[in-house]
Parts: C-alpha cells; sequence; structure tokens
C-alpha cells in the first residue's frame, strides 16, 4: 500500500467513527428519529359525532315517544329503527250513574264504559288539573242519544265528550225512552319522566361522545400533548408490526384524570386496546371542566382511518345481498324486505361494504343499521382493514338545515348542495383536485359555516366512490356524516 493510499484510508476510518458518534441511535422511544417510530401530529378538542342532517332520512312527525326498536311510523313515515308508544293519556272515571226510563242501568252502565277510552282523549290535552263533568242525555227506543248536555268544565272537553256519547248506540227498549246522568271524573296524563340517556357505545368513531364540544383551556391540550410525547416509546411498543393513523378520544375528568380513551384508526384490535390501556393511565393538571380531546398518532405513512369490524355488530353487503349480524342473508333480487333491524350491539352497528356494492344496496343496509345509538359506514380494501367512511343516522338523528354541506354522487359524478346558494359545479370522484375545489365551492356558499360533510348514500354509484368523496371531506376537515337522502335536483 502507497503512503497516500493509506492516509487516505485513514481519514475514512476517522470519518467513521464521527459519525457514529453523532448520528442518533434508532428506537422505539418516540424520539422521531426511527421512520417507524410513533409520532403525535396534535391534540385538540373532539369535535362532536354529527347528530344535525340536513340530508338525513325523514323526520318523524309523531307525538309518540320513541321506544328503540324497528317498525315503521304511522303514515308510512320511517322512524330510522323506532317504535313508537302511544303517550300518556288522561284517566277518566265514572263516578256515578242514574237512568230513569226502560234501559237498565247496569246496561247502560257497559255501553258508557265502552267509550271511555274516547273520553279520556278528549281530555288529554284539554285539562291542566282534575275536572269533573256532568252529563245528561236521552235515549230512544232504538237506542239512539239525542239532547246531550255536558256542564262542570270549561274549554274543549265538553264538546269532545259530547261528541263521543252522542255517536255511542245504545241497546233499543221497545218499552219506551230513558233519561241517563252521570258524572265523569277526568284527571290530567301523569307527567312523562324524560328517558335516560343511553349508556356511550364502546365502539370507536373519531367524534366525541358528547353532542357538543366542551370548552378546553389551551394549557389543558398543551398538557396532554406533553403527557402523550413522554410516553410514546410505551405507545410505539403497543403498536407492534402495525403501521397506519389513529385517532385516541380522550375523556378528560375535572381532577385531570383519563376516564375513558376510545382508539382507532388502524383496523387491528390487539394495537387499539394496548394503546387505550396505555393512554387511560395519563393524567394532566385538572382542567376548568371536564373534556373530550381528539389526539392523532402516527407510525409510518399516514394512512386512512379503518375499522376494526370485531367491535361492532356487523352488516355485510356486496352487489347481490346483504347478510345480518345474524347471519340471515337478504338478496335484493328478493321483493321481500327484512324489516328494520332490532337487534342491540354494545358497540354500536357497521356497514360494511364491499366496493362494488351499489348505492341502493348501502342505502337499504344503511336503514337496516339505524336504529341503533351508533352506526358507522366502511367500505372493504384489498390488503388491509376496511376504509372508513362515516358515522350513519341514527335513532337519535334530527335533521337541520345549519352547519351541514351535502355531497351527492350519481354515476361517478358528485355535486354539492347547501342551507344557501347550490354551486352549479360538478366534480369526478376520480378527479381528487376537482373533489376538492367543488367541496371548496360549497363551504363558500353555505349561508351558516358549515363544519359538517353529509354524504348522501341516495344515487347511482358504488361504495369506492363514498370512499373518495368522503377522503375529500376530510380532507377539507370536515366531519363526516352518511344519510339517507341526496341533493335536490
Amino acid at each position: 500500500m502507497s503512503r497516500r493510499e493509506g492516509v487516505k484510508l485513514a481519514l475514512l476510518v476517522v470519518l467513521a467513527a464521527c459519525q457514529s458518534k453523532t448520528e442518533p441511535t434508532p428506537t422505539a422511544a418516540g424520539s422521531g428519529s426511527a421512520a417507524t417510530a410513533v409520532q403525535l401530529t396534535a391534540c385538540a378538542v373532539a369535535d362532536p359525532r354529527p347528530s344535525k342532517m340536513r340530508f338525513g332520512f325523514p323526520a318523524v312527525t309523531d307525538g309518540a315517544v320513541p321506544v328503540p326498536t324497528g317498525d315503521v311510523g304511522s303514515k308510512g313515515v320511517r322512524t330510522r329503527g323506532a317504535r313508537f308508544a302511544p303517550s300518556p293519556q288522561a284517566s277518566v272515571v265514572l263516578t256515578s250513574i242514574e237512568v230513569t226510563g226502560a234501559l237498565d242501568k247496569m246496561v247502560a252502565r257497559r255501553y258508557v264504559r265502552r267509550g271511555m277510552g274516547q273520553l279520556g282523549a278528549c281530555a288529554t290535552p284539554a285539562i291542566p288539573k282534575d275536572a269533573t263533568l256532568k252529563m245528561q242525555f236521552v235515549i230512544d227506543k232504538r237506542g239512539v242519544v239525542n239532547t246531550v248536555r255536558a256542564t262542570g268544565v270549561e274549554g274543549a272537553l265538553p264538546a269532545c265528550a259530547t261528541q263521543v256519547i252522542e255517536q255511542t248506540k245504545f241497546s233499543a227498549a221497545d218499552s219506551g225512552t230513558s233519561q241517563i246522568t252521570l258524572v265523569l271524573r277526568f284527571s290530567p296524563p301523569p307527567a312523562v319522566a324524560a328517558p335516560p340517556p343511553p349508556a356511550p357505545p364502546t365502539g370507536w368513531t373519531p367524534y366525541a361522545v358528547v353532542r357538543a364540544p366542551q370548552p378546553a383551556d389551551p394549557s389543558t391540550i398543551e398538557a396532554m400533548q406533553t403527557e402523550v410525547r413522554a410516553h410514546l416509546a410505551e405507545l410505539d411498543a403497543c403498536f407492534g408490526a402495525a403501521r397506519g393513523s389513529v385517532r385516541a378520544m380522550i375523556s378528560i375528568t375535572a381532577d385531570g384524570h383519563v376516564q375513558r380513551a376510545r382508539v382507532g384508526g388502524l383496523g387491528v384490535q390487539a394495537p387499539e386496546v394496548c394503546l387505550e390501556r396505555a393512554i387511560q393511565k395519563l393524567a394532566v393538571t385538572a382542567p376548568a371542566a371536564p373534556v373530550e380531546l381528539a389526539c392523532d398518532l402516527v407510525r409510518g405513512e399516514p394512512q386512512p382511518w379503518r375499522v376494526t369490524r370485531e367491535n361492532y355488530a356487523v352488516f355485510e353487503v356486496d352487489a347481490t345481498r346483504m347478510v345480518r349480524p345474524d347471519g340471515i342473508a337478504h338478496a335484493f333480487s328478493d321483493p321481500g324486505d327484512l324489516g328494520l333491524w332490532t337487534g342491540a350491539s354494545p358497540g354500536g352497528f357497521l356497514v360494511l361494504a364491499t366496493p362494488d356494492a351499489p348505492g341502493s344496496a348501502i342505502e337499504r343496509t344503511v336503514v337496516q343499521a339505524s336504529g341503533g345509538t351508533l352506526s358507522i359506514i366502511a367500505v372493504t380494501a384489498t390488503g388491509g382493514p376496511p376504509v372508513f367512511v362515516g358515522v350513519g343516522p341514527d335513532v337519535e338523528t334530527t335533521i337541520d338545515g345549519a352547519g351541514n354541506l351535502g355531497i351527492a354522487v350519481t354515476k361517478g359524478v358528485a355535486r354539492v348542495c347547501t342551507d344557501g346558494a347550490d354551486p352549479a359545479q360538478i366534480a369526478r370522484v376520480v378527479d381528487p383536485p376537482g373533489l376538492d375545489a367543488l367541496i371548496a365551492d360549497g363551504l363558500a356558499a353555505c349561508r351558516t359555516p358549515c363544519t359538517a360533510a353529509s354524504v348522501s348514500v341516495v344515487g347511482d354509484y358504488v361504495g369506492k366512490d363514498l370512499v373518495a368523496v368522503t377522503a375529500a371531506a376530510r380532507r377539507a376537515k370536515l366531519a363526516t356524516i352518511v344519510s339517507g337522502q341526496g341533493c335536490p335536483r
């Protein structure tokens, strides 16, 4: 070896030694140096799960009390999986009856008692307190009521009760007419206690459980970010071989402890459960009020949120049929209808569509899953867990024109509609920049600032089109909700 070559080799050795001292050693401690180490993107106050849908299923107009089961309401109005129990009615008691004439008193009492339900309905909207109504009328020999007189109560009750008695057909009496005097005591319907709020579902969504975001001091958010970063090594270990994006929904109590953590987005159950347990050990300084935060984590390259199907009761839908959580399959070529699903699931329902599932099939399945307190929609993906599309309607869903941008897809073309002007532009679902521009135009047209996208399940499209549209909505930082009607034509 020449002297020059020896010097060159020595310089290379020294340079390598210097590099080995200055380069950080790749670890899973969340330092950010390793390409696969978990990173905290940010924490923020969690957006509420959208509940006010401009383009949702028809509103329930019945005045009755919803009981979650799964029938169809009166007059053909779809109840989104709720059966309706009768509203409480005023009570009525026949305190006395006197009969003068041919009709037997016991027979007369029996006929009056047959109309007690109708008499109670007369009083239900009319009396604020107990009331006594005296009624006198004549029954001719054919059993027909004549000359009704009602006294003792003001308002609409006497006229309604008179109509009920006049429509009552008593038994005929060959020997002549009879005069009836009866006294009725009415009591208002009992007050209906508000039903207890349903237990929060155990399944994950990227939205808060509460219906409106709670205020959070910026210091609480910063404290949670600091706490999460301090435990990135433990969180990174939970991922194992999994890569992707995660959203942790973290409920913080007034004393600063994590009451509950819901983690999802990987589509793999074991890492998500491990992350939930690790996050539930965290604590921050006491906030001004209990709050739910959303913290986004990523390991490797950012990915669409994935859904862990084991956490839900699953409705599977493809181009030809739907399979319910109980395993019963329904072919769409069958003209029969399964009715609405009445089963329960602690985690909520998942509508899992194949990429080629037509919109009509997805719509019918979303209706089936709308009887619970939570439903989400996802589309199966090749080589990975299903892709999250959005939350679906449920028994608590209402319709409101404010705060939602409607998006409808027909034959591969998307259009938007708002509570203000509806832009005339369209965009193909295979054109992400075009979709982004379309949504931006729609947001600019919203009369009330739009914070959620109501993506229609009505139309001539397939499941993969929903993935493209909801991905664009997410890029616009909109919560995505899947609803039952499209934009007006």
